[in-house]
């Protein structure tokens, strides 16, 4: 029998003794380090119905929800638990609450003793998915369906419903793109900094992954040389990325950017922020760009710029590729800040309370549910912050989302 040879190099692969070439997506999709690319999925996803999941077989009311929860410690989780916590509330489902305070060994702990309590559903806010499947295998041997949201992609194979995360690529990628839509000047590279709370992070890597490659798709369209797709941009984007990750700077990527360097905080507050920012403000006090994981640490930023006597907005642009912050939009609205991101806590909380009810109390067939289910993005800027704008709220307005079946994916990647 002839043997069929498979392998891939350098965006070339053979099969059946021929050579071909690989898009740019499938050598992404490939990519054995996933952290910078959080969000992108194939067109087509494989079924999951042959996943146990253990969903009930009847409708069931009255039920109990055991959450399990990373922290406390930033106002994106004290409101995604609170919308979990009022939806839950609002069908009179016991709500079981414990917060492991980033620890993660506390976490699993807390999960060992709510399956041994048989809760209805057991709903992780998960610090480290992979090093949690056995866990949620046990819930299930128990009974016991598990959904998740967390800051990590989950595997087809886990056997839980759903995972809800930050597509964070995308929000990155589109603040690139604006980003050199309104900075890009001919033959002058655009001097950016980072800071982030901990770069292990997959929000931490894919958001400013997404940015490079949105800046170098815009900017080449600009130039007259355009890219012939996005992920072709990206795929540059992610090469470039890898390289600063690693060096701890990338001076000149596609002609156009300068990633001089980047600072960890440790927390997603402004007091993470202002340490992040400290040491790359006072070694690069000419950087045109600085980017914000999340725009909870802006105002430490911002304060941090002004204790080195820059101004924010004139003389240096804040970014953040998410949260949508009341706050940050108010920096938007005075100027000191250029955009973020759109990340709002609510889907990763009351929505899955929302998918719960529906499998308990609406027979809604979730066994064929995408392994991971990635919440609405979009980016904010002085031009749109009117459409986000909550004046009431500490973040901004809840935007449109349904969580879709496999099947519903691949019929709408079809079209």
């Amino acid at each position: 029998m002839k043997r069929h040879l498979a392998f891939s190099l350098a965006g070339l692969f053979m099969s059946g003794g021929m050579l071909f070439a690989q898009s740019s997506i499938d050598q992404l999709l490939a990519m054995k380090d996933r952290l910078p690319l959080s969000g992108i999925q194939p067109s087509v996803l494989p079924s999951r119905r042959s996943i146990d999941k253990a969903l009930p077989r009847q409708p069931k009311h009255n039920i109990t929800i055991a959450f399990c929860g990373e922290t406390l410690g930033s106002t994106f989780f004290t409101e995604m638990v609170k919308s979990a916590r009022e939806a839950a509330a609002k069908y009179g489902y016991k709500f079981n609450y414990q917060n492991a305070n980033s620890d993660f060994q506390q976490q699993l702990s807390q999960i060992e003793t709510f399956i041994s309590q048989k809760p209805d559903v057991l709903f992780v806010n998960s610090m480290d998915v992979d090093a949690s499947v056995k866990y949620f295998e046990r819930a299930v041997q128990a009974g016991i369906p598990v959904v998740t949201c967390g800051p990590s992609p989950a595997k087809t194979g886990y056997p839980i419903v759903t995972n809800v995360l930050s597509g964070s690529f995308e929000p990155g990628y589109m603040a690139g793109v604006y980003t050199a839509q309104k900075l890009y000047q001919k033959g002058k590279l655009l001097k950016a900094g980072f800071v982030c709370p901990d770069m292990s992070y997959a929000d931490s890597q894919s958001r400013p992954c997404g940015f490079i490659s949105g800046y170098l798709f815009e900017t080449h369209k600009m130039m007259g040389k355009p890219y012939a797709s996005k992920w072709d941009a990206a795929l540059d984007g992610y090469k470039a990325w890898i390289k600063f990750r690693d060096e701890g700077k990338n001076d000149n990527i596609g002609g156009v950017l300068d990633f001089v360097g980047y600072g960890v905080g440790g927390t997603m507050d402004p007091s993470g922020g202002q340490k992040a920012s400290s040491d790359l403000l006072t070694a690069h006090p000419d950087m045109d760009v600085v980017m914000c994981m999340t725009d909870t640490m802006v105002r430490g930023v911002i304060q941090e710029m002004k204790q080195h006597n820059i101004v924010p907005g004139k003389q240096m642009k804040v970014i953040a590729a998410s949260d949508g912050t009341k706050e940050a939009m108010d920096y938007i609205k005075s100027g000191e800040m250029f955009c973020t991101g759109f990340n709002s806590p609510y889907p990763y909380g009351g929505a899955l309370i929302e998918l719960i009810h529906k499998i308990f109390e609406e027979k809604f067939d979730a066994n064929n549910m995408p392994v991971n289910s990635f919440t609405p993005v979009g980016i904010i800027t002085k031009e749109n912050v009117g459409n986000y704008y909550n004046p009431n709220g500490v973040y901004g307005k809840p935007q449109p989302w349904k969580m879709v079946t496999i099947d519903e994916y691949n019929a709408s990647s079809a079209k």
